[in-house]
C-alpha cells in the first residue's frame, strides 16, 4: 500500500510541475507575443508620424521600407525608413520624435548588418564588442562613448498622432516655414579630419560663387586646390584635440587680410537658432561646430548650415536646420531640440 500510494504522490507531483511548465511557456508565450505586437505597433506608429510629417511639410515623398536600429544599449531605438526620390527619414519608436532627415540622401543603414543609432548623423555597425563608424570606418569601444541617445516612451502615442493628424486638417500655409541659400554648397571632402578647413573652403567657394568674385583666385577654385589653401591658413592654430572656433576665425580673417577683403569671420562660443536663420534669410552660410567634450557623439566636427526648417503642429513646434554635413552630404535636416545640446559654437562672416 505504501508503495502504490507513494506512485500516486510521484505522479501527481510530475503532473503538477507539468501543469507548471505548460503555464510557464503560455505566460512566456504571450509575453514573446505581446513584445512582437508591441513592436510592431511602434512601428506603425513611427510610419504614420513619418508620413504625417511629410504631409505637413508639403512634401510629395512617400514613405517606403525601414530598417530598424539598436541604440548602444542593444535596445530597439529608431526606425530609417526610406522615402522615395533616394532620402530617408528616421523615427523614434519610443517617442515618436524625428531627430534626422534627408530628402536627397540615401539611408544610412542599407547594407549594415547591425546598424546602431546614437543620434543624427552618428551611425555605427556593432562588431562583436565594438562599433565602427559608419561615416569614418573608425573602430571604438562602447567604454569611449560619452553619451548614449536614448529616448523615455511617450504615454499615448495613439493620442500624440491623433493630436498630429487633427493639426493638420487645419493646417494653414503660414504654419511651414523653409528657407535655403540660392545655390548648393559644393560635395566636397578630403581625408585626413580636416572638416575646419573643409568648411571653410564651401563657404568660401558660396561667396565666389554668389556674392563676389574677389573672393577666390581663379587657381583655387576647386576642392583640394581650396581645402589645401585653408589647411595652411589655419594649420598654425590647430591643437592636438582638434581645430576650434577661434582657429577657424583667425585663419580666416589672415586670409581675407591676404586677399584685401572687406569682410570678417567672428567666432561666436554659443549656439543660437535665430542667428542661422538671419544669416539664412540674407543669403549666407554659417559654420556649426560640435561640443569638444561630446567626443564620439559627432567626433569633435565641423559643418555648414545652408538652410532651415520650422514646422508647427499642434502643440508641437519643430526645428530643423539644414546642414552640408563634410562628408559629401547637402541637404541633412537636423532636428532642433533632440540635438541642440551637442553644438556650442559657430563661425560665421560679418557681411
Amino acid at each position: 500500500m505504501k508503495t502504490r500510494k507513494t506512485y500516486k504522490k510521484l505522479i501527481a507531483f510530475i503532473l503538477i510541475l507539468a501543469m507548471f511548465f505548460s503555464a510557464s511557456v503560455s505566460i512566456m508565450t504571450a509575453w514573446a507575443k505581446g513584445q512582437d505586437s508591441l513592436c510592431e505597433e511602434d512601428i506603425e506608429f513611427a510610419r504614420k508620424r513619418a508620413e504625417l510629417f511629410l504631409k505637413n511639410a508639403n512634401k510629395d515623398n512617400k514613405i517606403e521600407d525601414g530598417i530598424l536600429a539598436d541604440n548602444l544599449l542593444g535596445d530597439y531605438e529608431v526606425i530609417s525608413f526610406n522615402i522615395s526620390g533616394g532620402g530617408y527619414i528616421i523615427v523614434n519608436l519610443k517617442d515618436l520624435s524625428i531627430p534626422e532627415l534627408s530628402f536627397e540622401n540615401l539611408n544610412p543603414f542599407i547594407g549594415v548588418e547591425y546598424p546602431i543609432y546614437n543620434g543624427s548623423m552618428c551611425y555605427y555597425n556593432k562588431q562583436g564588442d565594438a562599433f565602427v563608424s559608419i561615416t569614418t570606418g573608425e573602430i571604438i569601444g562602447k567604454n569611449q562613448f560619452d553619451y548614449i541617445y536614448c529616448k523615455d516612451e511617450i504615454e499615448d502615442k495613439q493620442e500624440f498622432i491623433e493630436k498630429i493628424e487633427e493639426a493638420s486638417k487645419k493646417r494653414l500655409l503660414k504654419a511651414i516655414t523653409e528657407r535655403k541659400l540660392s545655390k548648393n554648397l559644393k560635395l566636397w571632402y578630403v581625408d585626413g579630419g580636416h572638416c575646419g578647413p573643409i568648411a571653410c573652403a564651401l563657404c568660401l567657394r558660396f561667396y565666389y560663387d554668389c556674392v563676389d568674385k574677389s573672393y577666390l583666385k581663379r587657381q583655387y577654385m576647386e576642392q583640394d586646390e581650396l581645402i589645401g589653401l585653408m589647411i595652411d591658413y589655419t594649420r598654425s592654430f590647430w591643437s592636438s584635440t582638434g581645430t576650434y572656433a577661434n582657429d577657424l576665425e583667425r585663419g580666416l580673417n589672415s586670409y581675407f587680410d591676404d586677399m584685401n577683403i572687406d569682410n570678417r569671420a567672428i567666432a561666436a562660443y554659443y549656439f543660437d537658432f535665430d542667428l542661422i536663420k538671419s544669416k539664412i534669410n540674407t543669403n549666407r552660410p554659417i559654420i556649426v561646430g560640435t561640443k569638444q567634450n561630446a567626443e564620439y557623439k559627432y567626433e569633435n566636427h565641423w559643418m555648414v548650415v545652408h538652410g532651415y526648417f520650422i514646422n508647427r503642429e499642434a502643440n508641437l513646434v519643430e526645428k530643423f536646420f539644414i546642414v552640408n554635413d563634410g562628408w559629401r552630404h547637402n541637404n541633412v535636416w537636423i532636428n532642433l531640440e533632440t540635438e541642440r545640446q551637442f553644438y556650442d559654437s559657430m563661425v560665421y562672416f560679418s557681411k
